[in-house]
């Protein structure tokens, strides 16, 4: 699984795209001025599967936007590693 942290600061007035992108093998500084939740969610999604990952979901600590889900998913997904892993 592939986490993104901190997805309150997407809606604040006071953080801009070069704040939220903090890797710049995301995005190019062109790009980032043409931010978007979309396009930063498809390049999430890219990302996950790129490294193998079963699945990209979001949350904030700060609103606990998300945090329900993730810990009931990392243990589906650590449960259907094992069963790849075993050839099931």
């Amino acid at each position: 699984m592939l986490l993104g942290l901190k997805s309150d600061l997407r809606d604040s007035p006071d953080v801009d795209a070069a704040t939220l992108i903090s890797v710049e093998d995301v995005c190019t500084p062109q790009q980032q001025s043409h931010f978007n939740y979309n396009t930063i969610l498809s390049q999430a999604q890219r990302a996950a599967r790129a490294v193998g990952a079963m699945r990209y979901l979001e949350c904030s600590a700060l609103t606990h936007t998300g945090i329900a889900a993730v810990f009931p998913e990392a243990l589906v997904g650590r449960e259907e590693a094992l069963v790849q892993s075993i050839g099931g």
